[in-house]
């Protein structure tokens, strides 16, 4: 019976290695490691083929340009400035032609300003008409004097006269001053 009780219990599970994978697991891991190795070992030596078969060298390995010299840089600055130069006589010249436009045009404008004045007579102002015989300032604010004696405000003399407040007011206030 011990022998059916030592068959019978479970195998203890395999220690895990020092990378904590199982045994059965390192192995997989190895070869799919060896299986890429191998692919792009494979793809570089077709790569290495197709370019001997075209002739073609490997691409040297790139270089960085040399900063340009100190007479190169001279060169292409004074290039900038040249066209600098260019620009600036195009542009100048560009105003030039505008600015002598305008000043026709503004010449043109005057003269028809002045041949509109010669047209428009201008009417000549005349004097105020003469005041009316026997009439004074005061029978013409009489209504206004008769209204505000009967203790109307200036408002509403304004508005039984048809006229504005501030005129109303005014020749209240030049009454009194009067008297």
């Amino acid at each position: 019976m011990q022998f059916i009780a030592q068959t019978s219990q479970k195998a203890a599970p395999a220690e895990p290695n020092w990378f904590g994978l199982a045994p059965g697991q390192l192995g997989v891991l190895v070869a799919l490691g060896a299986i890429l190795f191998v692919a792009l070992r494979w793809r570089k030596v077709q790569i290495q083929k197709q370019q001997q078969q075209r002739g073609n060298e490997p691409p040297e390995p790139r270089t960085f340009a040399q900063p340009p010299s100190t007479g190169a840089m001279r060169a292409e600055v004074q290039a900038m400035l040249a066209d600098i130069e260019e620009t600036t006589r195009r542009a100048a010249a560009q105003i030039d032609n505008r600015c002598q436009k305008l000043e026709i045009l503004i010449a043109e404008a005057d003269r028809k300003l002045q041949q509109l004045d010669g047209q428009l007579q201008m009417p000549v102002r005349s004097a105020p008409p003469p005041p009316i015989e026997g009439a004074t300032a005061n029978d013409a604010h009489q209504p206004v004097y008769d209204m505000a004696d009967r203790g109307m405000d200036a408002r509403q003399i304004a508005q039984a006269l048809g006229k504005q407040p501030g005129e109303i007011e005014l020749m209240l206030a030049l009454r009194k001053s009067a008297k």
